[in-house]
């Protein structure tokens, strides 16, 4: 998988919706795995389109997951950033590592999704629960934690970050339904 520098913020707010404010994310140098080999999840196959406030698709911020050997390939409506998807579950849990196509660099966007029906749900890691699992020594993290402007780099190895999200929970890093979790339905 190539890496690449930190994700677009159009990008990062699309898939996301983590962050309401430009440069308020985290991203990782390892990719989560999971309990098997990363495989395509067909759930995530096709166009997808942000929902309104009513629960209803717009037009604006389509984008699709095309499968592509064994990944999916991102594309954004509008954008000319191209990215990588991974897919892995992790104690009943799907995870997503994006990452930029044709960017050299290290920085791995990671998701926690779940896919009801036409309905994805997306959450990218929360700044403020990586900070504090760091503050403790539990997590790695490179960049300046008391700047929410700028990106924090978590390099903690994908074995600890699993083991992590296996003893604590998923929700403690990753937001869930109703927090600032995404939700997308399928065109």
């Amino acid at each position: 998988m190539s890496r690449v520098p930190l994700p677009g913020p159009r990008a990062i707010a699309l898939v996301a919706a983590a962050c309401c404010m430009l440069g308020c994310y985290v991203v990782s140098t390892h990719e989560l795995r999971g309990e098997a080999p990363i495989a395509l999840d067909p759930a995530l196959a096709g166009a997808w389109r942000a929902l309104d406030d009513d629960g209803e698709a717009t037009e604006a911020d389509a984008f699709t997951f095309t499968s592509h050997g064994d990944h999916y390939v991102l594309a954004i409506v509008g954008e000319e950033e191209v990215y990588e998807v991974t897919t892995a579950r992790l104690g009943g849990h799907r995870y997503a590592n994006a990452v930029e196509i044709g960017d050299e660099g290290g920085a791995i966007a990671l998701f926690r999704y779940h896919v009801e029906g036409d309905e994805l749900q997306i959450a990218s890691l929360d700044r403020d629960a990586v900070a504090r699992y760091a503050a403790r020594g539990e997590l790695i993290v490179s960049g300046d934690v008391a700047d929410p402007a700028r990106p924090l780099v978590l390099t903690s190895s994908s074995a600890q970050l699993e083991a992590l999200l296996l003893a604590h929970g998923p929700l403690e890093l990753f937001p869930g339904p109703g927090q600032s979790a995404f939700r997308i339905a399928k065109r």
